[in-house]
């Protein structure tokens, strides 16, 4: 999901945060006669805040249960509870709204393109929307694209038509290469729209690298709570994880959203 193609940045401690932002891609060097005047053309510089949102956990499992445990219990358990904040931080850094909570990529995002119809997506659609974003940042390494599995399903059916039957998914023939959406990468995004209906942004194409998850503390911590459920022989496992999420640049991340009806 975002947090394979997001850039990740760690602090020490959960206090607001503010990250420059700017984008320079219309601004062109002038060409300028021997002892002529130069033009100033300033930078419009702006900034962002990243909050920490705590996101929390709690599991209570039977002393029984872990005397009689042969296989690592807490082992387990952290991995289990690295999978529940995967699905927050992958849920919130997509479509939260932004209000006391992370700014999600899908709702950060800027228009591209508008599909014609509310049940269908074309090849050429596509193509526009990957041409939506400025070549400043579709240049970039970490340029790609984002959908649910189910929409990449609906990509590798689709082709431009009967004069080219040239599909759109593109297979890898090498070791360690990905599959490529028309020459670009892509991430599978599980919180992303499932299906193609009315109004929905339903493709991201960017340079995912603007969008920035702010993570607190390094992470995933977990606490044992030894006492507190001590009565009724139970302990307790608390796991705590703090973020937020924003798009530093909007013109570097554009989608397709379907017809409105």
């Amino acid at each position: 999901g975002i947090f394979d193609a997001a850039d990740i940045s760690y602090t020490s401690d959960g206090r607001t945060t503010f990250f420059v932002t700017e984008d320079d891609t219309s601004t062109i060097a002038l060409l300028v006669a021997e002892a002529g005047d130069t033009t100033v053309q300033d930078v419009t510089e702006g900034q962002k805040r990243l909050d920490s949102y705590m996101y929390r956990t709690l599991v209570k499992e039977s002393i029984e249960l872990m005397r009689d445990d042969a296989y690592n219990i807490e082992g387990r358990m952290q991995a289990r509870f690295g999978r529940r904040f995967g699905r927050a931080l992958n849920l919130s850094c997509t479509t939260g709204d932004g209000s006391a909570k992370p700014n999600g990529v899908v709702t950060a995002s800027t228009l591209g393109k508008t599909a014609a119809s509310a049940t269908a997506v074309t090849f050429a659609e596509i193509i526009d929307l990957i041409h939506a974003v400025d070549p400043a940042y579709r240049g970039s390494n970490t340029f790609g694209l984002m959908f649910h599995d189910n929409v990449l399903a609906y990509l590798k059916k689709l082709s431009i038509g009967s004069s080219d039957a040239r599909p759109l998914w593109q297979p890898s023939f090498r070791d360690g290469e990905a599959d490529r959406i028309d020459g670009h990468r892509y991430w599978i995004n599980q919180d992303m729209d499932s299906s193609i209906n009315a109004s929905s942004k339903l493709i991201l194409a960017g340079d995912f690298k603007y969008y920035t998850i702010r993570m607190v503390n390094n992470g995933f911590t977990m606490m044992r709570l030894n006492e507190l459920y001590a009565q009724n022989l139970l302990v307790g496992f608390l796991g705590f994880m703090a973020w937020d999420g924003e798009l530093l640049n909007t013109s570097a991340v554009k989608h397709l959203i379907t017809a409105a009806s």
